[in-house]
């Protein structure tokens, strides 16, 4: 038996676990419930249990060290080691985003949204709305720099996360910090990623 923290979402607590095997979650109850009987898990419930077990082993074997110091220090340097240019996704890149999207990102940055009809072509709506994205577009703060294995550097880049890689190693650039990384919701968007596939 262990037990497994989900942090966000509507299953959000501890679960006590027992397993059947790795990849079938049998029954679990909720640890502040001690007195709970075993539940028969929900595959919504399931899923949630691993996407939270597997961020958790990215967490202790793909994060390597925290290089914030190192990274900033040799970005701010003049010399051709590290440099900005090199970072990866640090502009939202709106090619493949969905209308819902792209809205979305309007309203969070308090953009207005383009004026065309809407009942025009989809298609043609649809790229106006990329286009405003992409043209008030900012760049990602980064907040802190965190070593990576190559695996999780080349996962973090396909979900969109900003990447530092050349022939010094690979980071990954946290855009969120005072709090622990499992709360960012970043390695559960890669696990999703992965079970999924």
């Amino acid at each position: 038996m262990r037990q497994i923290q989900i942090y966000h979402g509507p299953h959000a607590g501890t679960y006590e676990i027992n397993e059947c095997h790795d990849e079938c979650i049998e029954v679990c109850r909720r640890a502040s419930y001690p007195r709970q009987d075993w539940l028969v898990v929900p595959s919504d419930l399931a899923v949630a249990l691993r996407v939270e077990d597997l961020a958790g082993r990215l967490l202790r074997e793909d994060i390597l060290c925290c290089d914030s110091s190192l990274v900033s220090v040799l970005l701010q340097s003049a010399g051709d080691m590290f440099s900005w240019d090199d970072v990866e996704n640090l502009y939202s890149d709106s090619a493949e985003w969905t209308a819902e999207q792209c809205i979305e990102w309007c309203g969070d940055h308090g953009e207005d949204l383009p004026e065309e009809d809407l009942d025009e072509d989809k298609d043609y709506r649809l790229e106006a709305l990329r286009e405003t994205v992409r043209d008030n577009a900012e760049p990602a703060e980064v907040y802190e720099w965190w070593r990576v294995t190559k695996w999780l550097m080349e996962e973090l880049r396909a979900i969109g996360e900003p990447v530092l890689d050349n022939e010094y190693g690979e980071w990954w650039g946290r855009t969120c910090t005072g709090q622990g990384i499992m709360l960012d919701g970043t390695l559960q968007a890669v696990a999703a990623r992965i079970i999924a596939e």
